[in-house]
């Protein structure tokens, strides 16, 4: 009730700003049969011009009802489109735009300090209903209203960040052995030696995730926590790739305990195979440890950071290849034969896209490029079905192919 309540409220700021800061009774509650006036929204003011009156009378900050006329207060002082600069509640002035701000920082503070903007618009619940009108009744108003405070925010793209971040020295920005700044897998590899040597001088007790990420913060700068994480929630989804490593409980981080060597891994394998494994870059063996390894996707975003990870992971092999593997579908009784899945293996990971959702996930994630491309070399058994089926339905042209068969 509480939330149709302040809906119907900024409903009727918003109406009275258009038609001059003044209407009548019944004016406003002809505004009930208005599109995006809800049921909730009707039962929560009242269904009659009385019940209308006593539920604006309940805000004197911001209507004054004076006989059948509703006024509303300090529209004088509109600043621009649905932003109400400052009224004059209870004998004092009020900066709504500040009080936005500073609510809005106060959340990225807490959950970011960068976010995507739906996800910080989300939060716009919990917020005065004076807050919520400045910053915008929809999307493409808050990122109007993010964007002119230059002063406290950065938006980017569908994402926002504050201007004020923490950033480390100059001096202790690393660089990669060609002396540039870090950069796609080097630069997720240093977060994770960092982050193990955090832990590892705090063996004694799990890390709160918070804390975690500040101190990740304070090592790397913008340009590298944007290839790893800018916010906790990240932090914890890039941590979780990395369960041979992170063990992640109650929103708290520890180094995961090697077992003895005598008594091996779950799958068998001792703490220095999976070292040495790993050092020398090899294939890694479908087990409960490598779980994290294997990413499935059904939407074009993930996909496209799932194929960039690979086109990653191949640049860092000293031979450029993949295995890849396809699965194909007959729907019901038909004869022709539909693309399901695409799977692709690098030596670090395994991508299984989805292609009964979109075919975009072909054609717009680099899955294309990279089936065509002549500088890595595609493993795979029985090419010539669904090079036929690639080329007729998509426009996909395999190159470079070793075929098992």
């Amino acid at each position: 009730m509480d939330e149709a309540k302040n809906m119907a409220l900024l409903f009727f700021l918003d109406h009275l700003m258009q038609k001059n800061g003044r209407r009548t009774i019944h004016d406003l509650s002809c505004q009930f049969g208005a599109r995006g006036f809800t049921q909730e929204m009707r039962d929560a003011v009242g269904t009659t011009q009385e019940g209308l009156t006593d539920f604006l009378s309940q805000y004197p900050s911001l209507f004054t009802v004076e006989g059948d006329q509703v006024i509303l207060k300090g529209y004088g002082e509109v600043d621009g489109k649905n932003q109400l600069s400052k009224v004059p509640p209870n004998g004092r002035n009020r900066d709504y735009d500040m009080e936005a701000v500073e609510f809005f920082e106060a959340k990225l503070h807490k959950f970011g300090p960068e976010l995507q903007i739906k996800s910080l618009l989300g939060h716009r619940s919990q917020a005065a209903p004076e807050v919520r009108l400045v910053s915008g009744r929809h999307l493409k108003e808050f990122v109007e209203f993010l964007a002119a405070q230059v002063d406290h925010f950065v938006v980017e793209g569908d994402r926002v960040r504050l201007k004020r971040m923490p950033e480390p020295s100059e001096e202790a920005v690393e660089l990669d052995d060609e002396g540039k700044p870090l950069a796609g897998i080097k630069a997720k590899q240093a977060a994770v030696d960092f982050l193990k040597g955090v832990l590892e001088q705090n063996e004694e007790a799990p890390i709160p995730l918070d804390a975690f990420y500040r101190r990740f913060c304070e090592r790397f700068p913008h340009a590298v926590r944007q290839e790893v994480a800018t916010n906790p929630k990240e932090l914890l989804q890039f941590l979780k790739l990395n369960r041979n490593i992170f063990f992640i409980r109650s929103n708290k981080v520890s180094l995961v305990k090697n077992r003895p060597e005598e008594n091996g891994s779950e799958s068998g394998r001792s703490t220095e195979s999976v070292d040495s494994m790993d050092n020398n870059n090899g294939q890694f063996l479908l087990n409960k440890e490598n779980l994290h390894r294997i990413h499935l996707v059904k939407a074009l975003k993930p996909a496209q950071e799932v194929v960039q990870s690979l086109f990653e992971d191949v640049n860092a092999q000293a031979d450029k290849f993949v295995g890849i593997d396809f699965k194909l579908v007959k729907l019901g009784g038909q004869t022709e034969e539909f693309l399901s899945l695409i799977v692709v293996a690098s030596t670090m990971r395994i991508g299984v896209f989805d292609m009964a959702n979109s075919d975009s996930i072909l054609l717009e994630s680099g899955l294309k490029n990279l089936l065509e491309s002549e500088a890595i070399l595609k493993v795979m058994h029985d090419i010539k079905r669904v090079s036929t089926l690639l080329a007729q339905r998509y426009a996909v042209n395999m190159r470079r192919v070793f075929d098992t068969q």
